[in-house]
């Protein structure tokens, strides 16, 4: 069976895990399975899925003592015409009998909330807030075993792929085993920037550098509470600086220069409208800064500015387009690309569901991760 994906429209594509179930009622002549990744059909005669079709994300049922059901927590069993169907919390959903046979098809996206997506080895992957990574096989998603479940962010560097996730910094080399990055025993990553031999990578309390190459350094170093900040959120490389975002410093600049430690800390006490800085990008000499709920902010030279049109946009992504000449901005609430010059234009048309964490622009084709799945769209 295929994995989960709807088109959308004629050049989208959705692809959505249903493997968490809701609710199950049949009517008319087919079994209708809510799920958190979309509304499912099933032929009552056939038990085959014919289609899916993209809903806002259910919200989870309240806690409640649940029996197991192919080692899952059973979250609903319904009589049909068909026989006794059950639903899961995480494995999908099950005809019941003396061999259960699973309905939901094989082969989906490890996760809804989609949080990073990169393109290593000729293959998609992608990370996901609760259900570790994945990476697109022709039309089906394989999902290796891993010690994480919480990925935040990933990086392709010459040592192999990078995972920066809650339960730490992880490192593959084949896309089967991932282990730990030696000398990092640290957990709570939660974004990474490539700088050439070096790999920046953030957690909450610190910045770490993590040399790839003997030129670059022996062991990977960490800089505790930079600026003062306890709280750190995101880390990109350019415009002649390391870029940190945080809660509660605004945005640090750092130097490059590992013998040189100056931070210049840009926040609502230097006069910006908030302290609360989510993402970072740059491009060109142009360095642009997602807040929580100020919308964007753009540092060119020695000057902030706010971009008219998103002054109280409430942001989760900024990420370079493929020309590298201005931005995508993901929100909670849509999708904006704004232009070198300011021009704000509304993507939002294409979403699923209205929460975006990351854009990638590879030209011909636009990924686009929301909490309710990943949409591919071909230009």
């Amino acid at each position: 069976m295929l994995a989960a994906l709807v088109v959308v429209a004629s050049a989208t594509t959705l692809y959505t895990n249903t493997e968490t179930v809701t609710a199950v009622r049949e009517h008319d002549g087919a079994i209708w399975v809510t799920t958190s990744g979309g509304l499912e059909r099933y032929d009552a005669a056939t038990l085959a899925r014919t289609d899916v079709t993209p809903t806002a994300p259910t919200p989870p049922a309240p806690p409640s003592v649940s029996p197991r059901y192919a080692g899952a927590r059973e979250t609903v069993r319904v009589d049909t015409s068909a026989g006794v169907v059950v639903g899961t919390a995480g494995n999908g959903v099950w005809l019941d009998g003396a061999t259960p046979r699973r309905l939901t098809p094989t082969g989906q996206i490890c996760g809804n909330h989609v949080v990073a997506v990169v393109e290593w080895k000729g293959a998609t992957w992608a990370a996901t807030f609760d259900r570790g990574v994945c990476r697109l096989d022709g039309e089906r998603w394989v999902t290796p075993a891993t010690e994480f479940r919480m990925a935040n962010d990933l990086a392709v560097t010459p040592r192999g792929l990078v995972v920066a996730a809650s339960e730490g910094l992880f490192v593959t080399q084949d896309g089967v085993a991932f282990t730990r990055w030696a000398g990092v025993d640290e957990t709570g990553f939660n974004d990474l920037a490539l700088d050439g031999d070096v790999l920046y990578a953030t957690m909450p309390g610190a910045l770490w550098r993590v040399p790839l190459t003997r030129k670059a350094g022996k062991r990977p170093t960490a800089r505790w509470v930079p600026g003062g900040s306890h709280a750190m959120q995101a880390v990109a490389v350019g415009a002649g600086a390391v870029w940190v975002t945080s809660e509660d410093r605004g945005t640090l600049r750092l130097e490059r220069n590992r013998k040189r430690r100056t931070i210049v800390v840009s926040d609502r006490v230097a006069g910006l409208p908030t302290s609360w800085h989510i993402d970072v990008a740059t491009t060109g000499a142009t360095t642009w800064v997602a807040t929580l709920r100020h919308g964007l902010l753009a540092h060119t030279g020695t000057t902030w500015s706010r971009i008219a049109g998103l002054e109280d946009a409430w942001l989760l992504f900024v990420g370079a387009d493929a020309a590298a000449r201005g931005v995508w901005v993901g929100a909670q609430g849509g999708l904006y690309h704004v232009d070198d010059d300011g021009t704000v234009t509304d993507h939002s048309a294409l979403l699923p569901e209205p929460n975006v964490h990351v854009v990638v622009d590879r030209g011909a084709e636009l990924w686009v991760g929301t909490e309710g799945g990943l949409v591919r769209s071909r230009r």
